[in-house]
C-alpha cells in the first residue's frame, strides 16, 4: 500500500466519522432498532450524533489550533493530544445523555456510551503511549458489529467480515504512514473493542 491510499484511508475512516458509520451500519441492518425508529427520528439521531461528535469535536480541535494549544490537526505528541480527547469525550457523554432522556432505543445510546468509555480510556492511556485513536474508533465499530451479530445471530453478521478487513486496512495504514507503532495499534483495537463489545 502507497502512502497515498494510506492517508486517504486514514482520513476516509478518521475517528471522528467513525459514530455516524456505527449508526449507519445499525440502521442498515434488520435489527429491532430500524423498526422502532421512523425516518425521521433515524434523521434526528443521525443529526445529534454528527453535531456532538463530529462537528464540535472538529471545530475545538481547530480553535486550539488557531490559539496554539497544540501544533498541528495531527497531533503527534502525546500532550497536544490530551485537551482535545477530554474535551471530545465531554461532547460524546453529552450526546449519550441528550438521546437517553428523550427515549431512544438502548442500543443507540449503549453504542455511543461504549465511545465516550473508550475515549476515556484512550485519554488515560495516552499518559502512557501515544495509543492510536484511529485504532480505538475502528475497533469500536468492530466491537459493535460483532456484539450485535451475536445478540441477533442472523441479520448484521454481513457487516462483520467487512468490520475485520477495515481493521486491519486501517492498522495497516497508520503503521505504513509511520503514526503509530505496533503495540500502540494493537492497544487502541482493543480499546475501542472491548469497550463497545462489553457495553452492548
Amino acid at each position: 500500500m502507497g502512502k497515498l491510499l494510506a492517508r486517504f484511508v486514514s482520513v476516509v475512516f478518521h475517528p471522528l466519522f467513525i459514530p455516524l458509520y456505527s449508526l449507519l451500519v445499525i440502521f442498515n441492518s434488520p435489527v429491532y432498532i430500524i423498526y422502532q425508529l421512523n425516518i425521521d427520528a433515524k434523521y434526528a439521531v443521525c443529526a445529534v450524533v454528527a453535531i456532538f461528535t463530529l462537528v464540535l469535536p472538529a471545530i475545538s480541535t481547530i480553535m486550539l489550533l488557531k490559539m496554539d494549544g497544540i501544533k498541528s490537526l495531527k497531533m503527534i505528541s502525546q500532550e497536544e493530544r490530551k485537551l482535545p480527547f477530554i474535551m471530545s469525550a465531554i461532547f460524546y457523554a453529552t450526546a449519550y445523555f441528550s438521546l437517553q432522556q428523550v427515549g431512544f432505543p438502548e442500543l443507540v445510546t449503549n453504542a455511543l456510551l461504549g465511545a465516550t468509555i473508550s475515549l476515556i480510556i484512550l485519554f488515560l492511556a495516552n499518559f502512557k503511549q501515544k495509543t492510536s485513536a484511529h485504532m480505538v474508533g475502528v475497533g469500536g465499530l468492530l466491537g459493535i458489529v460483532y456484539a450485535l451479530s451475536e445478540i441477533y445471530i442472523v441479520g448484521i453478521s454481513q457487516f462483520l467480515f467487512p468490520a475485520i478487513i477495515l481493521a486491519g486496512l486501517v492498522g495497516y495504514s497508520r503503521l505504513r504512514l509511520e503514526a503509530h507503532q505496533p503495540i500502540e495499534i494493537y492497544f487502541g483495537l482493543i480499546i475501542g473493542f472491548l469497550s463497545e463489545y462489553l457495553i452492548l
